[in-house]
């Protein structure tokens, strides 16, 4: 698989649509990304692993021999969960959509493989929800989700991408793995490597068939003996069904001869119907009149209760007219009181402004200009309230509070507002009540007339033994139901048992000789797995010598690297000896050779991807993995380098003609010349945080996070 582009859109620090064009008439192998912290390098690495895989995960970590398995990255979430998403995209965007495109060419020719990520939002965060799906066309095959991962792993199985997408960060955890005994990770990686899961997968199979077949020899030789036990208890179910059955049969023959009295006495009664009607009549009219005279002895009740008030009603038939006069005396009597002390405090008032009067008016407070005159007219205004005095003084009114006890003790004869249409009410009922039970009365006193007593007695006996059989009827009809239930579910019981019984195992040699086949097939797979093991072991080992001569600066001191029955890596010396407190940079190339074997081993065509590769490098190591890795005519080498691991000029002009493309990846704020022109005739304004070309007028926004991807030349 040779990489030709890659379609970035929202994911890490780039936001919206990035294209990398890796196609190059160069035979060059080589691809460089360079970058500090942050810019995009690992999230370009991720991207090509989440587009092919559908996961990002955290890095490697390992302790006492066992990788720790690592934590799944989210789409989106919080900072500290590390989400592959674009964070402004998430933010600000309405339907937040994350894409990765990877386009190849393969041994089947085109492979485009497409995978999306839609997020939809909700009004709390927490409660987002992802939608992923995967489109892959490899030539003129195109599936989609769960088969396109499936038609994935035919050019690029998920189980060896360790050894293709390398993490510089994690080689020390990786290395410590690799040196200690009891490596159950490595032993991991070589199997996968080898495809021996498949074949382990083989051999479980076989054990699968094999328990089967010991499972049923076992059953039948169990059945034999679970036979004789269904038996004794399909007999002991058959008695008890037959038991059941009985008791049914009982039940209807006593059913049958109920129902035949039931039918003598219905003919008996059927001779004397017009007797039979007649007594209902009587029975009903009965019923009627033992209804009216309780309702009667309700109205009776309520009309004795509403009695008790009913001579204040009659009283204040009378009393009302006085209790109205009074009523209106008292207002006439409280007018004339207020009257009389309103005109004798005017009197007063005037007759104190003529024994002070000195000219000035006590109404208005103006000088008065005809004293003289002033002073008769208070004179006449005090005789004409002193008339009006002695009119209201001569009137025929009673003190208002005499008037209010007579109407006090009148208040206690009134009666409640709705009394008297109660008692009418009350009173209509109870002679409508009484006039119906004397109706009835007189209804039951023709009826009792026309039947003889014995004649009733009869009729009301036959009556009688007619509803005792019914009633006896019923709940026979409620035993049969109980009983037709037990006798079924006896019989489902007893048929059961009866199967079991006749379910008797036999065991048969073929059977037998299948066990012993499968036993000496699995132990024939073991075998060979061990053998391809020790084989994979002395392949692995011979592939990471290769590797690991071809970097290292000292190949008269070393010989290669040995891979013991533990999986526990050394590094030779020609004397045969190993290497003894190896320096930190002979340990990384150890590792990255290891790795480099296992994929060699594996036969994958496939790119290979290098984040941070200068980690607990030398220089000399550095450079001596990069002869390696960018051989001609080898597998195209991608690395994603921190800018304080390789310098960009200097490792362009050492290598650029192993290098068929490279690109730097920068924050706006980063450049130091034209994003469109070039020059470095520019100026950056702090407080806005733009900058701006003074050649072209180029302007830029220096404050986002957003990452640039430009080619180097």
């Amino acid at each position: 698989m040779k990489l030709q582009h890659l379609v970035l859109f929202n994911i890490g620090p780039f936001r919206e649509r990035h294209i990398i064009d890796f196609s190059s008439d160069s035979s060059s192998t080589g691809y460089a990304f360079f970058a500090a912290n942050g810019r995009g390098k690992t999230s370009i690495y991720n991207a090509m692993k989440w587009c092919l895989f559908g996961e990002v995960k955290t890095r490697v970590r390992a302790t006492t021999g066992s990788k720790i398995k690592p934590k799944k990255r989210p789409i989106f979430g919080e900072e500290k969960d590390e989400p592959l998403m674009n964070t402004t995209a998430y933010e600000d965007d309405r339907n937040p959509t994350m894409s990765v495109i990877l386009i190849a060419e393969g041994d089947k020719g085109k492979i485009q493989v497409t995978r999306n990520a839609v997020v939809t939002k909700s009004s709390q965060r927490k409660y987002d929800s992802v939608n992923e799906t995967l489109l892959v066309q490899v030539g003129e095959n195109t599936s989609s989700d769960h088969k396109a991962q499936e038609l994935i792993e035919t050019f690029f199985p998920k189980s060896l991408q360790q050894f293709f997408f390398i993490d510089g960060e994690a080689l020390e955890e990786y290395q410590n793995m690799i040196e200690t005994d009891n490596i159950s990770g490595l032993k991991e990686d070589v199997e996968a490597v080898l495809r021996l899961p498949a074949l382990t997968r083989g051999a479980d199979d076989l054990r699968a068939i094999r328990k089967n077949v010991k499972s049923k020899i076992e059953s039948s030789n169990k059945q034999n003996k679970n036979a004789a036990t269904a038996r004794n208890l399909a007999n002991k179910l058959h008695k008890e069904f037959v038991d059941a059955q009985n008791n049914v049969e009982e039940i209807e023959g006593r059913i049958t001869k109920l129902k035949s009295k039931l039918n003598e006495i219905n003919e008996k009664l059927s001779k004397v119907e017009d007797i039979r009607i007649h007594l209902d009549q009587v029975k009903e009219t009965q019923l009627k009149l033992d209804s009216a005279k309780e309702t009667l002895a309700r109205s009776s009740n309520d009309r004795a209760r509403d009695a008790e008030v009913a001579w204040k009603v009659l009283l204040w038939q009378r009393a009302e007219a006085i209790y109205d006069e009074y009523d209106k005396q008292i207002s006439s009597a409280s007018q004339a009181e207020w009257e009389i002390k309103s005109l004798e405090k005017e009197n007063k008032g005037l007759q104190n402004d003529l024994e002070t009067m000195e000219g000035i008016c006590s109404s208005c407070g103006q000088k008065v200009p005809d004293i003289e005159e002033h002073i008769k007219t208070i004179e006449n205004k005090i005789l004409e309230n002193k008339k009006e005095l002695e009119r209201l003084k001569s009137g025929e009114f009673l003190p208002a509070d005499q008037l209010q006890i007579r109407l006090g003790r009148l208040t206690s004869i009134k009666p409640e507002r709705n009394d008297r249409k109660r008692i009418v009410e009350s009173e209509k009922k109870w002679l409508a009540d009484r006039k119906r039970v004397k109706s009835l009365e007189e209804k039951m006193e023709k009826l009792s007339g026309k039947v003889t007593e014995k004649a009733e007695e009869e009729v009301g006996e036959l009556g009688q033994e007619k509803g005792k059989w019914e009633q006896l009827i019923r709940q026979l009809k409620v035993d049969l139901k109980r009983g037709k239930e037990i006798s079924a579910a006896k019989e489902l019981e007893y048929r059961s048992q009866e199967r079991k019984a006749g379910n008797s195992g036999s065991s048969s040699n073929k059977e037998i000789k299948l066990d012993s086949i499968i036993g000496k097939l699995i132990v024939t797979i073991e075998d060979t797995m061990l053998r391809y093991k020790r084989d994979a072991r002395i392949a692995v080992e011979k592939a990471a010598s290769e590797v690991f001569m071809e970097v290292t600066n000292a190949r008269s001191t070393f010989s290669g690297i040995h891979l013991d029955d533990s999986f526990r890596a050394r590094i030779k010396l020609r004397s045969g000896k190993f290497a003894t407190a190896p320096s930190s940079g002979m340990k990384s190339m150890m590792t990255i050779s290891i790795i480099d074997g296992l994929r060699r081993v594996s036969g994958l065509e496939a790119p290979i991807f290098f984040d941070t590769p200068g980690r607990s490098l030398d220089e000399e190591h550095k450079q001596a993995m990069l002869e390696y890795f960018w051989r001609e005519h080898g597998q195209q080498f991608l690395i994603f380098a921190h800018s304080g691991e390789y310098k960009v000029s200097e490792t362009m002009e050492e290598f650029g003609d192993r290098i068929s493309k490279a690109w730097e990846l920068k924050w706006p704020g980063d450049f130091r010349s034209c994003l469109k022109c070039k020059s470095e005739d520019i100026m950056h304004t702090k407080k806005k945080q733009i900058t701006e070309c003074l050649s072209c007028g180029h302007s830029w926004d220096t404050s986002v996070a957003h990452t640039i991807i430009s080619e180097l030349e």
